[in-house]
């Protein structure tokens, strides 16, 4: 897993075994095929009807069209399969869909009844949750590394933080300033456009990768039923402490390197 602010890094991958190979056709229909599978299923077992099957397939249709569009253009030179690890973040992204699917129909959530709803989220959260690290270990134990996999990980996880926020949400268990949590990494390009100098490479953190693991744990952890309202805001608002200090910490290191940069030209 790499963290929202770890773009531009990666290795382009080398001597790939023949089975994880694949390329992003074959990913996406696999994964397509699974997730339509999901939704059947999703359907005919639970209370939950069109709303949710056409949130889940058009989120992953956008998906997949954005995936196929830019795996091209962002792929390394050589690097024509998509391969294994860029496979299972896909379908971390599928399970994101999924997730959005459950929470685009508030009745039918609160008719799967009582506490169960708020674990169904849950579970599907920790599902997508726990698939992160999978991919980047696939990745170095394959020698899968490459910038679209780290742009494309980076952007999933960050999805991630959104649908778990709505969750959060939409399951009655924190107002919407939740959304704070989730907010940072678009906070970051936004800023990227006002002041370029954040735009430079950072060298990769175990900190960092450490925030985004609290974020999305206390997001899953608001979700679920037995979560009171009143810890909830407790851990957000600690959980937006230590935001605070990674962004910070990261702003500054971005800013003297501006600075030393500015300088050395000017001299």
């Amino acid at each position: 897993m790499t963290s929202p602010r770890d773009l531009p890094h990666g290795r382009a991958a080398a001597a790939r075994p023949g089975l994880v190979a694949w390329s992003a056709p074959f990913a996406v229909a696999a994964t397509g095929l699974g997730t339509t599978g999901a939704v059947a299923a999703l359907v005919r077992l639970l209370p939950f009807g069109a709303p949710t099957a056409v949130a889940v397939l058009g989120s992953y249709g956008l998906l997949s069209a954005v995936v196929l569009a830019r795996f091209g253009d962002d792929a390394a030179p050589g690097e024509r399969s998509f391969g294994l690890a860029n496979a299972v973040t896909l379908v971390r992204g599928a399970l994101n869909a999924l997730l959005l699917g459950l929470l685009v129909d508030p009745a039918a959530l609160d008719a799967v009844g009582g506490d169960a709803a708020g674990w169904l989220v849950v579970a599907v959260a920790l599902l997508s949750l726990g698939l992160d690290g999978v991919d980047g270990w696939v990745a170095r134990r394959c020698r899968l590394a490459s910038v679209f996999g780290a742009r494309f990980d980076v952007q999933v996880d960050a999805l991630l933080l959104i649908v778990l926020a709505l969750a959060a949400v939409v399951t009655g268990q924190a107002g919407l300033w939740v959304f704070a949590l989730a907010a940072g990494y678009y906070g970051f390009l936004a800023a990227r456009t006002v002041w370029p100098w954040l735009a430079r490479p950072l060298p990769p953190s175990r900190a960092r990768k450490g925030v985004f693991v609290a974020q999305a744990t206390t997001l899953v952890v608001i979700c679920a039923p037995p979560v009171t309202t009143t810890v909830a805001a407790g851990l957000t608002a600690a959980t937006l402490a230590l935001m605070a200090v990674s962004f910070g910490r990261d702003v500054r290191w971005l800013w003297r390197r501006a600075a030393a940069s500015t300088g050395a030209r000017g001299r």
